[in-house]
């Protein structure tokens, strides 16, 4: 693969990541990074559609990177530019795409759960990950803000051995905990799915909430993704944390954290669902990766049209 420099767009439920870099062989050079958390999956279960809010605060945060990609040399309308979960319920979503399309020159694809799957394995089969050897299988957990994907790897050479989207994520969650119905949600989704094939005592996990609650965990000032990617946590070290991530309020977090800003109304509700997940698998250790599906279509540089709904 010829060195080409490009962006690519992961408009999740919760936030809005941007990747700027170049592929270079099997590997992608990192220029920036973004991250924005627009919640735009808030509410989706009572209202079935995006709210004004989350929708002005995904709208700003596309017109800021558009401004980052034009720097880079590049433009919005060759952007790979992908939406998950929130966007395959909303009935808005349409609508709005269209809007940011017209405005912003950003075409956004909805992706189904097996490419969101796909994408985010690939992308962390091209990261180094500690602990990892060629030909290994390792199961991915990709929490989102309104749904968890589990993902069966094959690392070397890359493959999809299987996957399952989970209705459960942070932003949901914490809509789950206003109403206090947390438990009873989890505990009922557990019970439709079977999860045995994703058991495993180390899985990879990935996306804004874990990589946040890594940072925590490490008592860092900032956030820092290059000390936190392929750290290993034990599970009784991570719940540990999330009780006392649970016993802060939202404010009493930002204090502590600042790095969290408006993911620190969530990351509680991210961590009891990793918690309670990670007792249904049978999980020891929790590793940690900050590489995802932005990462997957960057290199592959279009998003194949069977994922595409």
């Amino acid at each position: 693969m010829s060195n080409e420099l490009r962006s690519s767009i992961d408009i999740g439920s919760n936030s809005v990541l941007l990747l700027i870099g170049i592929t270079v062989e099997s590997k992608i050079q990192v220029l920036r990074d973004e991250s924005r958390v627009t919640s735009l999956g808030k509410d989706l279960d009572l209202n079935k559609k995006f709210i004004n809010e989350s929708m002005d605060k995904t709208y700003y945060a596309l017109e800021e990177y558009k401004k980052l990609i034009e720097v880079a040399g590049l433009n919005s309308s060759d952007t790979i530019v992908s939406a998950t979960e929130a966007s395959r319920v909303a009935t808005n979503a349409k609508v709005f795409f269209e809007k940011i399309k017209k405005n912003l020159g950003f075409n956004i694809q909805l992706i189904s759960s097996d490419g969101e799957a796909y994408y985010t394995g690939l992308g962390i089969s091209l990261a180094s990950i500690s602990n990892t050897q060629a030909g290994n299988e390792k199961i991915i957990i990709d929490l989102g803000g309104a749904s968890t994907e589990l993902i069966k790897i094959s690392l070397s050479p890359f493959e999809i051995k299987s996957s399952l989207s989970l209705p459960l994520g942070s932003v949901r969650g914490q809509d789950w905990i206003d109403k206090k119905i947390l438990r009873e949600k989890v505990e009922e989704i557990f019970r439709t799915w079977d999860l045995t094939p994703y058991h495993h005592h180390s899985p990879i996990f990935v996306a804004g909430t874990m990589t946040s609650i890594a940072c925590v965990m490490k008592s860092l000032n900032t956030f820092d993704a290059e000390e936190i990617n392929g750290q290993v946590f034990s599970l009784e070290n991570f719940n540990d944390s999330i009780q006392k991530i649970s016993e802060d309020t939202h404010e009493e977090l930002l204090s502590k954290y600042p790095y969290l800003g408006k993911r620190a109304r969530t990351i509680a509700a991210g961590g009891l669902i990793i918690k309670s997940l990670c007792e249904q698998l049978n999980v020891q250790k929790l590793e940690i990766s900050t590489s995802g599906l932005r990462h997957g279509t960057l290199f592959e540089g279009v998003i194949n049209d069977g994922f595409i709904t």
